[in-house]
């Protein structure tokens, strides 16, 4: 959105507006055609370019030396009656003439609602200057195609008494009824602004008012600067105003969409929950899982048994098919060694006595195997060897061997030692 920042430096006018609008690169020419348009005569507008301080601006330079005087009611029947402005151009510039007017009336006790423009008595504002002034700046903004306007607080300069008979104060009392009207903010009296006088006049406070949208400064792409000179020449700060020209930033942007890589459904549904068992056949090869809703089976290929889909350790022996006691899905795996028959061997509870080695010389080597050749035994291997088949879990993580003290007692007393 195209906007303009006014910055009120060393104050605001109506002929400061007008010569930043020229400075931006307002044609001076689009400036005359307008006041035209009014059919005031005996007005000349030019323009020149000044230093304040060492800031370069354009000044206008308004002459209505020749101009008629105009009352309220003559003003706005010249802008209603302008034809060769725009319909935005003519609503805009009322609305800041009647603000003008109403702050005339409150300051002079004008008491009739609505107010009657004929019962208002101008000062200086009665000039033709005033009319070119508010007209070439609403029509200035909507050449450049200003379409938002926000502005910083108004400079007013340093509060005085009449500076001559008859005189008024600054600020002047229609400069802060307009302000109090439209609740706008004002920056504080600086020292350097001592015996300046008036900084901002009637004119540009009804402008700067009636035109804003709100008072700060907007984030915004910057195009253009153009400087607006006063008629003061003050050596500790520049009489200027500025207006800045660009494009509206975004306070807040829509977040962007970012597309998800293409994962599997079966991948994407599983994401966020625990990972399934893996259940092994009596190869140690894992079986795949079937249909959802089907319960996932072992089988062995010799006797076509099955075991529980909970049973995540649960191994088929190669010789009897008999599973292995169950094992909890997701705790730690159990160390359980194989018997002579490739079947896991039953830990003992606390409450079951576990022989001693000599007790009975069979149980000397719980974990000695006969060879599947031979009726001779293999010598007994020491308890902490690896066994031969490991537990796999979930995860397939090998089981630990069991501890140093607890030695294994078979599920079957039987099946201790090998088939002879």
């Amino acid at each position: 959105m195209k906007t303009a920042y006014i910055q009120s430096v060393g104050g605001a006018s109506g002929d400061m507006l007008l010569g930043a609008l020229l400075d931006a690169g307002l044609p001076i020419e689009s400036v005359r055609n307008a006041i035209d348009a009014l059919n005031i005569p005996g007005v000349i507008i030019d323009t020149a370019r000044e230093t304040r301080c060492e800031v370069r601006g354009a000044r206008a330079l308004v002459d209505v030396s020749d101009a008629p005087r105009y009352s309220p009611r003559q003003m706005l029947d010249a802008v209603a009656n302008a034809t060769g402005l725009t319909q935005t151009t003519r609503t805009r510039a009322t609305s800041v003439l009647n603000a003008l007017f109403a702050a005339e009336a409150r300051v002079h006790g004008a008491i009739s609602s609505p107010i009657n423009p004929e019962e208002i008595h101008l000062h200086e504002l009665g000039t033709a200057d005033t009319l070119v002034d508010v007209v070439g700046v609403v029509h200035g903004l909507e050449q450049l195609g200003v379409e938002r306007i926000c502005a910083s607080p108004l400079v007013l300069g340093e509060a005085t008494g009449p500076r001559r008979p008859n005189g008024y104060s600054n600020p002047a009392p229609a400069t802060l009824e307009i302000i109090a009207a439209a609740k706008a903010p004002v920056a504080p009296e600086r020292p350097f602004h001592t015996n300046v006088g008036e900084l901002t006049t009637p004119t540009g406070a009804a402008l700067i008012t009636t035109l804003a949208d709100e008072y700060r400064q907007p984030a915004m792409t910057l195009h253009c600067i153009g400087v607006g000179a006063g008629g003061k020449h003050p050596a500790a700060f520049p009489n200027v105003i500025r207006l800045w020209l660009g494009e509206t930033i975004a306070t807040a942007t829509a977040p962007v969409a970012i597309r998800p890589p293409d994962i599997p459904t079966e991948i994407r549904e599983s994401a966020h929950s625990e990972p399934e068992s893996i259940a092994l056949s009596a190869h140690g090869e894992p079986i795949e899982s079937q249909a959802d809703g089907a319960p996932h089976q072992t089988a062995d290929t010799n006797t076509g048994s099955s075991t529980n889909p909970n049973h995540t350790h649960a191994r088929h022996s190669r010789e009897s098919g008999h599973p292995a006691p169950p094992q909890p899905a997701h705790g730690p795996p159990e160390s359980v060694p194989p018997s002579a028959h490739a079947e896991p061997v039953v830990l003992p509870s606390d409450d079951t006595p576990t022989l001693t080695p000599g007790d009975d010389p069979r149980t000397d080597a719980t974990n000695s195997r006969h060879s599947r050749e031979s009726a001779n035994p293999q010598p007994s291997q020491p308890t902490h060897r690896e066994p031969d088949r490991v537990s796999q879990s979930a995860h397939a993580e090998s089981t630990e061997p069991p501890a140093d003290d607890t030695p294994s007692q078979t599920a079957d007393h039987n099946h201790t030692h090998a088939r002879h």
